[in-house]
């Protein structure tokens, strides 16, 4: 089956409101995204603890998952609420992603 990438966020909130908060977070995610697909050492699941937030990073074959909690949630508070979050989108993802091309595309090369 042919993969069809798709992105997506909420609205950012307290405290990303600003663009230097944003542009803090989005440095947050590259590094997740960096650590987890190094060519030294690639992991399927990255937990980071920050100054003001915690990530967790998620890779499988089927998905990349990048998510940002308060600073003091656990490892397994956060893999409980992301494993809860990954059933529903097992359960809603006919009608949440695009799963095959549109028959009037070309397909990409």
């Amino acid at each position: 089956m042919q993969q069809l990438p798709q992105f997506t966020s909420p609205e950012l909130e307290e405290p990303y409101t600003s663009e230097e908060e944003q542009h803090r977070l989005f440095d947050l995610y590259h590094y997740l995204h960096s650590r987890v697909h190094s060519p030294h050492r690639p992991l399927r699941l990255l937990y980071h603890v920050a100054e003001k937030e915690t990530l967790l990073a998620w890779v499988t074959s089927k998905f990349e998952l990048y998510s940002c909690f308060s600073p003091l949630v656990t490892k397994a508070g956060a893999i409980a609420v992301l494993t809860k979050l990954l059933r529903w989108l097992k359960k809603e993802e006919d009608w949440l992603f695009i799963r095959y091309p549109a028959p009037f595309c070309a397909a990409p090369a």
